[in-house]
């Protein structure tokens, strides 16, 4: 069983680095958030959040297939400066994109992200 991975393609590589820009349309991700001052806190917080909606926990009680690449993206927190503003998004599968279930948990969201460059490693 593979899993779906989100379509991009590579514009830049770096073979021996194992490295690759990769260019994503406009998708859509379901996303969690989270204030923490450490990475690994706060992934496991929103990797929970999010693995539950995957799972049925949504207004559609459907579980929905896991896919990658899984993201993580870190700002500075507007409300501490001891915190970071981390936010991990899973790609909403092909068959779900245009309507995706709507999230039930709170710190759970549906995002359409732009077209974005992305290293990869």
């Amino acid at each position: 069983m593979s899993i779906e991975t989100a379509p991009y393609t590579v514009s830049k590589a770096w073979t021996q680095e194992k490295v690759e820009l990769r260019e994503y349309n406009s998708l859509r991700w379901v996303c969690a958030m989270s204030h923490e001052s450490s990475m690994d806190k706060a992934s496991k917080e929103c990797f929970w959040k999010l693995f539950r909606y995957i799972g049925g926990k949504n207004a559609q009680k459907v579980k929905v297939p896991m896919t990658a690449p899984v993201t993580i993206e870190s700002k500075p927190d507007n409300q501490s400066v001891m915190k970071r503003c981390f936010t991990m998004g899973f790609y909403i599968p092909e068959a779900f994109q245009s309507n995706p279930p709507s999230p039930t948990e709170d710190g759970v969201f549906i995002e359409t992200r732009p077209a974005m460059k992305v290293y990869c490693w």
